[in-house]
């Protein structure tokens, strides 16, 4: 896969390059999309794991999302009371 995107980068002027990804990089973003989409038992029968714990440590990334959503609205909170 390396050696065809290479080869069809070689034809592309540079800002229409494609990004070289490995096989592990992209399941890794269809595990993280299917766990958001669905839930980390659905991805683990996707991946083949008995048990979803380890796509849950590994690819579930909604409590990530959360804190940052959570710190976001704080912000906006501390900016729309010192507007005030």
């Amino acid at each position: 896969m390396k050696r065809a995107i290479q080869e069809a980068n070689r034809n592309l002027p540079p800002d229409q390059q494609i990004p070289v990804w490995t096989m592990y990089q992209l399941r890794h973003a269809f595990l993280t999309k299917k766990t958001e989409e669905f839930d980390e038992h659905i991805a683990a029968t996707l991946a083949g794991h008995s048990s979803p714990e380890m796509v849950r440590r590994i690819y579930d990334k909604s409590q990530e999302r959360r804190i940052i959503r959570f710190k976001q609205q704080e912000d906006e909170q501390d900016e729309e009371r010192t507007a005030s």
